[in-house]
């Protein structure tokens, strides 16, 4: 079986074995699952739906921005309308498509395989790292004293205050040295373009979180939003690097569930857990909707200025 078919394989069963487990799971507990998602009302989902928006446009301009930093420099909306059909593929069995998807707009726009594989890498770095290292700093900015004696893990205030500094410090050079290393030699190094890249990479991350916390049933204290801040931002990181799972499918979600375990019950965060799933996967198919119908659009108008 070749690596390929494998991955595929694997993909699959892990679907399968997600879909059981979460339905075995809220089966036997359906009677609190539900009263727990009874306290998420309207207002809140629209809440963390329009978070969720803000979220998705900001990376949908993380990408243009890894493009431009490669010479190729798309509007706004022919990057909107790619990026959310593209990612799509990510739903279709093979794990394939979105990156297909993408491969065949960055070569009919003129991009070279090099040019290609350093937009990808870019964008990849700036995903991971912003969700891992942002992550780190809000928990330990926040003071986890319950989720470090949990883990066993002893630091004090000030080790905790240095490891999110540390943090920070990481993030920004990771960015520097990003723009400085990747772009096209003939562009000059943008400092305007870093610090543009720091302050919205940073706020996507922060509005990820706030779409989850959002959800959440009690006012929370200053320093639990900005630990659930953090843990969204880690439980993305870990669903993101499994590769195996579409989407990050299930492992962000156990994730979450470890994360959050000294605030909330199991099945409790698992149901905000799933309610943000739904929450952020909706908002992929309509912007992927939206897009459908501009792009559409846009080729009557071509096919009508070819005519004329």
């Amino acid at each position: 079986m070749s690596k390929k078919k494998l991955l595929y394989f694997l993909k699959i069963v892990w679907i399968l074995a997600v879909l059981v487990g979460v339905s075995y799971y809220l089966a036997n507990n359906f009677n609190s699952a539900l009263n727990y998602f009874k306290t998420i009302g309207p207002e809140k989902l629209i809440a963390s739906l329009l978070l969720l928006t803000a979220v998705r446009i900001i990376t949908i301009n993380l990408v243009k921005n890894s493009l431009t930093s490669v010479n190729w420099q798309p509007n706004f909306l022919k990057a909107f309308i790619f990026v959310s059909i593209s990612q799509m593929g990510k739903y279709i069995p093979g794990g394939i498509w979105q990156i297909a998807a993408r491969l065949t707009t960055y070569k009919e726009n003129g991009l070279s395989n090099k040019d290609t594989g350093k937009a990808f890498i870019l964008e990849n770095i700036w995903m991971v790292c912003g969700s891992f290292l942002v992550g780190i700093f809000f928990i330990f900015i926040s003071q986890p004293e319950s989720l470090l004696n949990r883990l066993s893990i002893k630091l004090s205030p000030r080790s905790e205050f240095g490891i999110a500094i540390l943090s920070f410090i990481v993030w920004v050079l990771t960015l520097f040295f990003s723009e400085k290393y990747f772009r096209r030699q003939e562009r000059k190094l943008s400092y305007r373009k870093f610090l543009w890249n720091f302050v919205s990479q940073t706020v996507m991350w922060v509005l990820y979180g706030m779409s989850l916390l959002i959800l959440f049933p009690s006012q929370l204290s200053v320093k639990e939003a900005l630990f659930c801040i953090g843990a969204a931002g880690l439980s993305f990181f870990a669903g993101y690097v499994v590769i195996i799972a579409p989407g990050g499918l299930g492992i962000r979600e156990a994730a979450a569930g470890m994360l959050f375990v000294p605030m909330f019950s199991s099945i409790e965060i698992g149901v905000y857990s799933l309610a943000h799933r739904l929450l952020y996967t909706l908002i992929e198919f309509l912007l992927a909707g939206v897009s459908v119908i501009l792009l559409r659009r846009q080729n009557n108008l071509n096919h009508k200025n070819i005519k004329n």
